[in-house]
């Protein structure tokens, strides 16, 4: 259980981030010219698919952790070796 906290206590922080980073985005929305519009809305653009790729990953992680914990590799020794060499 500390292991996915763990894994998922970054994530939070990074969504945590990103949504201070849009409030701070829309109320000074109306302040910018609109060469500073674009490139915030690139910027947030640009922070989603960092916050998407790093929950990606996360998952992508917890998943290979399960699956080798649940689906651990057989063991070969050499008997099953020569029999799987000569099917």
């Amino acid at each position: 259980f500390l292991f996915v906290f763990f894994l998922t206590l970054p994530l939070v922080f990074f969504l945590f981030l990103y949504r201070c980073f849009l409030n701070v985005l829309f109320s000074l929305y109306d302040k910018m010219n609109t060469w500073s519009r674009i490139a915030s809305v690139g910027v947030a653009g640009l922070a989603g698919v960092y916050v998407y790729s790093q929950v990606m990953n996360v998952i992508r992680t917890v998943t290979s952790i399960y699956d080798q914990i649940v689906n651990p590799m057989p063991s070969f020794d050499a008997a099953q070796a020569e029999g799987t060499a000569a099917a």
